[in-house]
């Protein structure tokens, strides 16, 4: 009898560890030290606000604000745990409730905007061309290689090189 006691707690406990495929429930999140990139997902498409560089050109770029596309939901930073799929409405930092907007003059599937940053699309799962997940027509002032030891331009490409964008 103290045998099949025994047995029986020991399936029962097998069991209930077996039902936990997911620990985090069990330890909570953040279940790790993350360092998070600054993003947010709505409609489908990640957006990545990196800009780790100044520009060496001075540029007059006015950003207006459109229509609103949806809020932030869930706030990643401090929450989520090292294995969480973004989901629309996430975001790496701004707090639940922060609207996040397209760009005026800009598709959608290219830039958006949120806190007053701007976001550049960085994964879109229906896109199946590079021109649909940077649709650049238009966009495209112009095409260089840039030297990656002191940044400096190496060769600018000619305008005619932009056709097909």
């Amino acid at each position: 009898m103290k045998v099949f006691k025994n047995l029986l707690i020991i399936s029962l406990l097998t069991m209930l560890l077996s039902a936990c495929s997911n620990f985090s429930s069990i330890i909570g999140c953040p279940d790790a030290v993350i360092e998070w990139i600054d993003v947010v997902m709505i409609n489908d498409i990640q957006y990545q606000h990196h800009f780790t560089e100044p520009s060496d050109e001075v540029t007059s770029i006015s950003i207006k604000k459109g229509r609103e596309l949806g809020k932030v939901t869930y706030m990643m930073a401090d929450s989520a745990c090292s294995n969480h799929k973004m989901k629309n409405g996430d975001a790496a930092f701004f707090e639940e409730g922060t609207p996040i907007y397209e760009v005026k003059g800009y598709p959608t599937s290219l830039v958006v905007v949120a806190n007053d940053r701007v976001f550049v699309a960085d994964t879109n799962i229906k896109a199946k061309t590079v021109g649909d997940l940077l649709p650049m027509d238009n966009l495209v002032k112009n095409i260089y290689f840039e030297s990656t030891q002191d940044g400096s331009r190496m060769h600018t490409f000619s305008q005619a090189s932009k056709k097909g964008l």
